[in-house]
Formats: C-alpha cells, structure tokens, sequence
C-alpha cells in the first residue's frame, strides 16, 4: 500500500506525500466496504482511513463499547 521511497521523495518536495498516502489508504477502505458491505453493516464494523506519524492507514474496528477490538494496516 506504500509508495516506493523514490515515488515519496518527488512528492515530498511538492508536499504531496500524505495528501496521496491518503487517498490511497481511503481507495483501500472503500475496496473493504464493496468486499465486506452486507457484513459491516449487520455488525455495525467502523472502517475509516486515518494518518498516524505521517503515514496513511486504514483502521477496522468493532463498534461495541470499549474495549473495541479491530486492526489498523
């Protein structure tokens, strides 16, 4: 899901890299929802896209009260 070092490096220098990282994190998010739809929203699953220290990821969490369970990739 990461762009290779060179690809970040050009988009650095135009301070470009989250805002892709971003939108490739969120294209991954919205390949889980078509995938896992019915799924999700039976169990009311939260899939959100997020940055975390610069990075883009993709979160997918259980929507019961704390503690929630999920990943983040």
């Amino acid at each position: 899901m990461l762009l290779p070092d060179e690809a970040v490096a050009i988009l650095k220098s135009a301070r470009l890299d989250a805002t892709v990282q971003k939108m490739r994190c969120r294209h991954v998010s919205s390949l889980v929802w078509a995938e896992l739809a019915l799924e999700i929203k039976q169990s009311g699953v939260i899939v959100r896209t997020a940055m975390s220290r610069g990075q883009g990821i993709v979160e997918m969490f259980t929507a019961e009260t704390p503690p929630c369970f999920g990943w983040q990739t």
